[in-house]
């Protein structure tokens, strides 16, 4: 048997402390509710939350302070083009910077997505995407990153947004 592992590459664990990992891999939070807490009590999304009253709901990316998903039952899809623009200026984005695509519909629900460019070139990875269900946004889950390159990108490239890092 230990043969046959060997052949496919795989080792079992040696040595006096050796025990092999079993169960399913220990729950990682990407948040905590405390930073949570402070960006969603910055002025911009005071005012964010007071324009689009209702039982919404923000989630932050902790590392660049942009939101990441939102929970807007009850707004109504007709002002959905207004909602993302806004959530685009509270990630600290131009919404121009974002064309719609061609909705999709599955079942009873519509998927609304927008993808980025930054100075003419794609911006890999960031979108926005609504769902919709009943005429009524259900959710949004955004990617928009900070870019911080001040040279124009030549035609056909492709911008990649590199991660930041918190401090410490």
């Amino acid at each position: 048997m230990l043969g046959f592992l060997l052949l496919l590459g795989i080792s079992p664990p040696v040595g006096p402390d050796a025990t092999a990992r079993s169960g399913p891999p220990a729950v990682h939070r990407a948040w905590t509710a405390e930073c949570q807490w402070a960006l969603a009590d910055r002025a911009d999304v005071r005012a964010f939350r007071a324009r689009w009253s209702g039982a919404h709901n923000l989630r932050f990316d902790e590392t660049t302070g942009s939101p990441r998903f939102l929970w807007a039952p009850g707004t109504p899809l007709s002002a959905v083009q207004a909602l993302v623009a806004d959530l685009a200026r509270l990630s600290g984005i131009d919404p121009a910077e974002l064309s719609a695509q061609a909705p999709v519909q599955r079942g009873d629900r519509s998927f609304l997505r927008w993808t980025r460019s930054w100075r003419g070139a794609e911006v890999l990875g960031d979108q926005v995407l609504v769902i919709a269900q009943d005429g009524r946004v259900a959710g949004v889950w955004l990617q928009l990153s900070p870019i911080g390159l001040r040279d124009r990108p030549r035609p056909g490239e492709q911008v990649l947004p590199l991660p930041r890092f918190p401090a410490g």
